[in-house]
């Protein structure tokens, strides 16, 4: 993919691809430190689980998966460097 100038910056698309929507594998380390982040949210979950169903706790399910989601990534491409 030939890059993009925007003024004087040259953007290389195929290297944003990559880092945005590309796969990283994690270490053992990064693998270590998701279980711990994943294990806080099962925490926060099972509280939210004994509230009693609405369309609010449904939210704060929905907005609990959205935050893992982003905790993750930033853990992944903390990880790689």
């Amino acid at each position: 993919m030939e890059p993009l100038n925007y003024g004087d910056n040259e953007v290389n698309l195929d290297e944003v691809n990559k880092f945005h929507f590309g796969y990283i594998k994690p270490n053992e380390k990064t693998t270590e430190r998701l279980e711990f982040c994943r294990n806080d949210y099962y925490y926060q979950l099972h509280k939210l689980h004994t509230i009693p169903p609405s369309r609010e706790r449904a939210l704060a399910i929905t907005k609990l998966e959205e935050s893992l989601m982003f905790a993750t990534k930033a853990i992944v491409v903390a990880s790689k460097g």
